[in-house]
């Protein structure tokens, strides 16, 4: 599983940049014409061939999603502080 991703609703195509995966512990295998990404755990979890253009498209599931924005007013954190 990939997590700790930004995921962006209604977006067409998404990008994976190949080195964030390699820093999170994953294994990217480019063989022939295919690409093979495994896990920390050896287990492959993704196999993509090539397309015309020479990118690798693959669909991928967001299992869960969340959101990190918040707005507040500055009378609301006022009180939290007095």
């Amino acid at each position: 599983m990939i997590e700790k991703v930004l995921y962006v609703s209604g977006m067409k195509c998404n990008l994976m940049s190949v080195g964030q995966l390699l820093e999170k512990g994953f294994k990217v295998v480019l063989e022939g014409e295919t690409l093979k990404l495994f896990d920390s755990k050896k287990r492959l979890i993704l196999k993509s061939a090539q397309s015309k253009n020479r990118t690798f498209k693959t669909q991928i599931k967001a299992i869960e999603t969340e959101c990190l924005v918040a707005t507040t007013g500055s009378k609301d954190s006022d009180l939290w502080h007095k």
